[in-house]
């Protein structure tokens, strides 16, 4: 049976092993959700069984059930598994009306609970105040939780099949959209990791210590964690790196933080200048651990350490030549993260290069906040009137020499994270 297999990192490398030793063969793996999607979309996903954890790389509740509900449109035949990290009786109903019924509340698992949830397959009579209601199940009949390795009733065949054939008729209708072209072209760039049982060594076989597998719980009531704020430049000596550090400073009052240094191509790093402890992987200052020349390739080791916040200096983002702006890679990178701010200058050269292109940078505006640096107040007025409306949001920062400064005031999405805190989904 091939499974295919969304989780951290840290819960990817052994509970693989653990299901190799159990004779099941891992086709994928995929270490945030939004990436399944992605490789879902692009027709790229070959298992037939799913186990996913929900909460995985998303902020809200609603970000998770869009992104499953458009993998369940792509692969009507694929089977679901889902681990949510709380009690939510709305989101396993909501789950339920796009026909994915396995749905588990659990913050501990063992590889025998995945193999009861493979082999115990759920149906609508399971999903809450969808099917049976309370009062109307079976005596004995329990709550899906890991820990009760319940029996579930099992609903006619009949039904099953009428809504799979309405799944695929959404998804025959989804089939020509345009979006499923630009997929193909991203999976290529993901972490969708196709894998074979030749990967398996005889060390495989041995006893794997993975009785129990933790999900990882966020340790705030109001961010997830890692929460990623991505920082790129619509040109060159935009102060990037500069508004970067600033953000990563006034984060790290609050939480653990780490700033990450992409390098898209081979050059010294700008920030190992002022590192008095750099080992080769990170140095601490000033009360953030830097990461300097990370690649795409490489950063998912930051993703997996234990950091509640990660600010990613991504650097340009795109070339604004006379053609068609060429997007960088990080551009992707941008556009996955929670929190998005761009930075510009307010040079004239620049702004009038951007201003030409503003129909192509909308994939880039449209959710991001534009920080404007080396601007004063007139200079502020005139960019906000030519750049307002391509814009959610606009920030006059107040640039100074010292970036480990709180002057900035650029870490106003935590306040406003506060301000939702009854809306998300991993409180506790």
């Amino acid at each position: 049976m091939d499974l295919h297999l969304v989780f951290s990192k840290p819960i990817l490398e052994p509970l693989t092993k653990a299901l190799r030793i159990k004779d099941y063969t891992i086709s994928g793996v995929d270490v945030t959700l939004e990436q399944f999607e992605i490789a879902a979309v692009a027709g790229k996903i070959e298992a037939e069984i799913a186990i996913v954890d929900a909460a995985i790389g998303v902020a809200h509740k609603q970000e998770s059930i869009r992104l499953l509900k458009q993998i369940r449109v792509c692969l009507p035949e694929l089977r679901l598994i889902v681990l949510i990290p709380e009690e939510d009786e709305d989101w396993c109903r909501t789950l339920g009306m796009y026909g994915i019924y396995d749905v588990y509340t659990t913050e501990h698992f063992a590889v025998e609970d995945v193999q009861a949830w493979i082999e115990v397959k759920k149906t609508i009579a399971d999903v809450p105040l969808f099917g049976l209601e309370r009062a109307e199940r079976p005596e004995g009949y329990r709550d899906a939780k890991v820990e009760s390795q319940s029996q579930f009733t099992k609903e006619s065949k009949g039904v099953m099949q009428s809504i799979q054939a309405a799944v695929q008729r959404f998804a025959a209708k989804k089939g020509s959209h345009p979006e499923g072209e630009q997929a193909k072209q991203a999976v290529e760039e993901t972490s969708s990791v196709n894998l074979s049982n030749e990967e398996a060594t005889v060390a495989d076989q041995e006893e794997v210590a993975v009785s129990s597998v933790k999900l990882a719980k966020p340790n705030m009531s109001h961010i997830p964690q890692p929460y990623t704020v991505a920082v790129g430049a619509l040109a060159a000596r935009s102060g990037n790196t500069h508004t970067a550090i600033q953000v990563a400073f006034e984060t790290a009052q609050r939480f653990k933080t780490a700033f990450v240094e992409y390098q898209s191509n081979d050059r010294p790093s700008d920030i190992v200048s002022f590192a008095s402890d750099f080992d080769g992987f990170k140095f601490h200052h000033q009360g953030i651990d830097f990461f300097p020349n990370r690649t795409t390739a490489d950063v998912m080791e930051v993703y997996a350490l234990d950091y509640e916040v990660i600010v990613l200096d991504l650097g340009m983002l795109v070339e604004l030549t006379e053609g068609k702006p060429q997007f960088n890679t990080t551009a992707q990178e941008f556009l996955r993260s929670q929190i998005q701010l761009l930075t510009l200058s307010a040079a004239p050269w620049d702004l009038k290069r951007l201003v030409s292109h503003l129909q192509d940078m909308q994939m880039l505006m449209k959710r991001a906040s534009l920080v404007i640096n080396y601007a004063d107040d007139e200079m502020f007025r005139e960019c906000k009137e030519l750049l307002s409306p391509s814009s959610s949001s606009m920030i006059q920062n107040a640039l100074i020499a010292n970036p480990f400064t709180r002057e900035g005031h650029l870490s106003f999405w935590l306040d406003q994270e506060q301000k939702e805190k009854k809306k998300r989904w991993f409180t506790h």
